[in-house]
């Protein structure tokens, strides 16, 4: 990165200062880009740990499959310091949910949970993890539900959707 700074600083000395508003506006949009949302993962026997998730900002949606295994857990920290995430979606794959997994994750308002409230009993989750405990629970549920409560769906555009 320094080389490729210095390139332009050079280019910039070298073609005039109307060069250097070019060039200064290309690098400051280069060095302010938003990054995409990274997950990271670790194998284990029965299937994907998610270990860490990097750049998390608005919505992320944890995959169900990574490399043809089912994600069956968060690990301890994963989302930690993730202060701009404001909802996530958790398959019905993941089994268990790590200590401080979600902690000063404090946008958090909504969980969407792929299983049902029933399955999200049988989730493990660790202590530590208030903003995850906190946030709107919702349930997937493909067809709109006779009962009230908490129920999503995606929409025609693959949208979450609540009922």
């Amino acid at each position: 990165m320094k080389f490729f700074l210095g390139l332009l600083a050079g280019l910039c000395f070298a073609f005039g200062s109307a060069s250097c508003n070019v060039i200064g506006k290309i690098v400051g949009e280069t060095m302010n880009q938003v990054l995409p949302t990274r997950l990271v993962y670790s194998v284990g026997d029965e299937g994907y740990t998610l270990k860490k998730v990097k750049h998390a900002k608005g919505e992320v949606v944890t995959p169900e499959m990574h490399k043809g295994l089912p994600v069956t857990s968060i690990e301890a920290g994963a989302f930690w310091n993730c202060s701009d995430l404001t909802s996530v979606v958790i398959p019905d794959s993941v089994t268990s949910i790590g200590y401080w997994a979600f902690w000063e994750c404090d946008s958090l308002t909504s969980v969407y949970y792929k299983g049902t409230a029933e399955d999200w009993s049988g989730v493990t989750v660790g202590s530590n993890n208030t903003p995850l405990t906190n946030a709107t629970m919702y349930y997937y549920s493909e067809t709109e539900p006779a009962t009230s409560g908490n129920y999503w769906h995606y929409d025609q555009n693959g949208e979450i959707a609540i009922w």
